[in-house]
């Protein structure tokens, strides 16, 4: 059910900036808000699920991450893409999935 997942994602995400010492300032209605309105993974277009365990399960990632978990710097992506963007910039991702494209044949 959406809410328990939200519920999940808030607490565990929040855990997590926790124990990263990053900033945390987002209430779970802000959460549940961005996750009913992106419905797609900001870094590559697949429908974001919310089925905990699912790899395309929505996510939260941090947009810049020099800064904590704000609603000016989150955005809902799929747990897969987070996990694969890890530190990279936005720019450094784009450019790393452009580069394989490009040695895959799928652009110029």
């Amino acid at each position: 059910n959406f809410e328990k997942f939200v519920t999940y994602k808030f607490n565990s995400q929040k855990g997590g900036a926790r124990s990263r010492k990053l900033s945390w300032n987002l209430t779970k209605t802000q959460v549940h808000d961005l996750f009913k309105e992106q419905k797609y993974c900001a870094l590559t277009g697949i429908k974001v699920t919310y089925k905990i365990g699912d790899p395309h399960q929505a996510s939260l990632d941090r947009i810049n991450n020099r800064y904590g978990y704000s609603i000016k710097n989150v955005q809902v992506v799929s747990a897969r893409a987070n996990s694969s963007r890890m530190a990279l910039t936005i720019k450094e991702w784009d450019k790393l999935c452009v580069s394989r494209a490009k040695q895959l044949g799928y652009t110029k």
